[in-house]
């Protein structure tokens, strides 16, 4: 795979194996395709992987481990980070930790699409196989319900926190208020907010906000709390196991199975492995924007995202560049930003038909 930013925008495109750097405007025949796919090494080394990985099916070893150990060590070290009072450190422990959030975001990012090969998978068999035999694929999601505790905790505790607020008799108009109905709505509203205020909520960028800094949304979501519909999914899953040809509902539970196994794996990722860390990066840069704004070393707290990472790695060591070019960097941040971009660029390349390919 190719990847470039144009103006801002990322853009990728598949290599094929042949003549990779040349755009494919036209397919030899059917059968020279058909027999090139099944001689060429990297094809003949795909094919073997490929049969390997749905024959052995190793993502449920993955999400055993994501459960055993990958998603414990992830939650360890962002509380690590997250106990960390960035308003007390030096400019050299801030920047410090500043620098080991890069680490750990560089490690995190292709731990976070490793894993996407494995809890992703699963699912879209699992989807591919119910079109195939006619079945609703909203439905067939429907199956999957019930597999993600990881989804439902929050949940859960909104709408504990509900229940109290309602329980109380009082109208509350922001969090402190909550905390003050009882002591357990105020252990329950910390907990919350340890596990999910610093996790990005409006993007997956580091411009975007992390619950601690929207209040209003949080006691919002404790106010408008509710049970989510109850979905026998057994029972669903029986009927849809009746759309299934006898001789393969064998496969259709196989495929059902697999894709629970890795759901909670799946809606999990993201939170764990970025949306947490980058939150508590943007936490660490603001810090350090405060400062230098007081400083009169940049105009606005936000210029502190527009650093590259080595700058940001020693900002405070004569990294920081002018308050000028920060704010040029902005300004053009905010001129790309307000483009509507082409979904592709280039002339289409000509795919190869998949009945060509092996199996």
């Amino acid at each position: 795979m190719d990847v470039r930013f144009v103006n801002g925008f990322f853009y990728s495109r598949l290599r094929p194996l042949i003549n990779p750097d040349k755009p494919t405007g036209k397919l030899p025949p059917a059968w020279v395709l058909r027999v090139t796919t099944r001689v060429h090494p990297g094809f003949r080394a795909r094919t073997k992987q490929a049969a390997k990985t749905l024959r052995d099916r190793p993502s449920l070893e993955v999400a055993q481990r994501w459960e055993r150990e990958i998603r414990p060590r992830l939650r360890a070290a962002n509380l690590r980070f997250q106990n960390v009072d960035v308003d007390d450190l030096d400019d050299a422990d801030l920047q410090r930790h500043i620098g080991e959030l890069l680490d750990l975001l560089r490690e995190n990012y292709e731990l976070h699409f490793w894993l996407h090969g494995h809890d992703m998978g699963p699912i879209a068999r699992y989807l591919h196989a119910c079109v195939g035999w006619g079945i609703d694929p909203v439905e067939a999601i429907g199956a999957l319900a019930g597999a993600s505790p990881s989804t439902a905790k929050p949940m859960q505790a909104l709408r504990r926190l509900r229940s109290l607020v309602d329980e109380s008799g009082r109208e509350v108009t922001s969090l402190d208020e909550v905390s003050g109905i009882s002591d357990e709505a105020a252990a329950l509203l910390e907990e919350y907010l340890a596990d999910h205020g610093h996790i990005l909520a409006t993007g997956y960028d580091i411009t975007s906000f992390t619950l601690v800094e929207l209040p209003d949304v949080v006691l919002r979501s404790i106010l408008s709390a509710s049970a989510p519909p109850i979905v026998d999914h057994e029972a669903l899953a029986s009927q849809l196991r009746e759309q299934v040809p006898g001789a393969e509902r064998d496969v259709f539970d196989s495929f059902l199975g697999d894709a629970r196994a890795v759901m909670d794996m799946r809606d999990d990722n993201g939170p764990q492995t970025v949306e947490w860390p980058t939150g508590l990066l943007r936490r660490a840069l603001l810090a350090a924007g405060a400062r230098l704004v007081d400083r009169g070393d940049i105009v606005n707290a936000d210029d502190i995202f527009e650093l590259t990472p080595d700058e940001a790695r020693s900002l405070f060591d004569g990294g920081l560049p002018p308050a000028t070019e920060l704010t040029r960097r902005a300004e053009r941040r905010a001129t790309l930003a307000a483009l509507t971009p082409p979904t592709t660029l280039g002339d289409p390349e000509v795919a190869p038909p998949l009945d060509v390919l092996p199996k």
